[in-house]
């Protein structure tokens, strides 16, 4: 996904950012998005 690329950059940039993807086929993104480097997330 498009999302999870953007927030390895943003880590590799040492630049602070929380993306997600909407919908069941975003799950993982809102999940992924701590391990990524991401200071918060939501869950529904």
């Amino acid at each position: 996904m498009r999302v999870l690329r953007l927030q390895e950059q943003a880590k590799a940039a040492n630049f602070s950012l929380s993306c997600f993807c909407m919908g069941e086929p975003g799950r993982i993104t809102r999940l992924a998005t701590l391990y990524l480097g991401g200071y918060m997330t939501y869950a529904c």
